[in-house]
């Protein structure tokens, strides 16, 4: 019934862009029925024109139309490629029936190999961007790693002086994913995640920042089996719990269990405001509570919800202010090994 309805619907189209032609023939056809009528002419002779020339007028139009339809099918079938490349020319209709059709598939085309170029040009700056600062990572790590050695040789080096450079050295780190970040997919290694394994030795890598807040951390079994990609799916479970420990007030908790399908890491800290709900995982967006405590750069969750995106996955999240935070990393069934 729907294909009836689009055929209908193409006919309609079809006669309304030549209205001026089939209006000009009635017009032609009533202007001569007037002319025989005044003359008192007998209309026989009329008749045999009008149906003639219908006839030769119908037959060229239904050739017209089914070349008509056989290219709007050509060209819904090509919109239906959401990454059009110059290598799928071929899939263009092959001939072009006039100078315009010949003039907007050219058009096309060039647009086509621009947009191509386009790419090909920002994905070169990207990998230099990449290098650069990855070249001035590894050289910025010099001058750290010097530092935390003197912090060290101090008889009691200050917890706070060590947790500044560790943010110093996390921030490095995260601007590099943030470079990294649309090319995920080429990045990309799927294996089963002990994720027990994975949150240990996240919640070790902050265990400096739990010591200095005086924070409690409970652990609950989670469920085993996940596949997906272990380096992202860490880098998004340490973007969610750094963010954790940052608004939970000293002599806190955070609480990392499973349910149902997600993964929660749930905190005591000073919760989010109804209305910065829904825009916590926009870029640069930090909301009242990130910006009344100056602690917010408005990116680590921004990159969590992107690249969990990347690999399937969905966050979200439920809070209530200064009750608390839960944030939930879905995975589809699709990422549980089967038995």
């Amino acid at each position: 019934m729907n294909k009836y309805y689009a055929e209908i619907k193409l006919v309609l189209f079809f006669i309304r862009e030549r209205f001026l032609v089939y209006g000009s023939y009635m017009l032609l056809c009533f202007l001569f029925f007037f002319t025989f009528y005044l003359w008192e002419l007998p209309l026989e002779p009329f008749i045999d024109a009008v149906a003639f020339t219908f006839l030769f007028l119908f037959i060229v139009s239904v050739y017209y139309f089914l070349r008509y339809r056989r290219i709007h099918n050509e060209l819904e079938r090509i919109k239906k490629i959401t990454n059009f490349h110059s290598s799928q020319f071929g899939l263009l209709p092959k001939k072009t029936y006039s100078l315009l059709e010949k003039d907007y598939s050219e058009l096309f085309l060039a647009a086509v190999k621009q947009k191509e170029q386009l790419e090909l040009t920002n994905d070169e700056r990207n990998n230099q961007l990449i290098d650069y600062y990855s070249l001035w990572s590894h050289q910025i790590k010099t001058p750290l790693a010097a530092l935390d050695l003197l912090v060290q040789a101090q008889a009691d080096p200050a917890p706070a002086m060590k947790a500044e450079l560790f943010k110093i050295e996390e921030y490095l780190h995260m601007m590099l994913q943030y470079l990294r970040m649309n090319h995920v997919n080429n990045d990309l290694v799927l294996k089963t995640v002990d994720l027990n394994q994975l949150i240990r030795l996240t919640v070790k890598k902050y265990a400096a920042f739990f010591i200095q807040k005086n924070l409690t951390v409970s652990i609950e079994p989670v469920r085993e089996g996940i596949v997906s990609d272990e380096k992202w799916l860490t880098f998004i479970l340490e973007q969610i719990l750094f963010n954790a420990i940052k608004y939970t007030p000293d002599q806190g908790k955070i609480t990392i269990y499973y349910e149902g399908d997600s993964l929660v890491v749930k905190d005591s800290g000073i919760g989010i405001l109804p209305e910065d709900l829904p825009r916590i995982f926009e870029q640069g967006y930090t909301g009242f509570n990130g910006r009344e405590h100056q602690k917010a750069t408005g990116l680590g969750l921004y990159m969590s919800d992107k690249i969990a995106q990347k690999i399937g996955l969905v966050l979200s999240v439920e809070s209530e202010v200064a009750v608390g935070t839960k944030l939930f990393i879905h995975f589809p069934q699709e990422h549980f090994q089967t038995e």
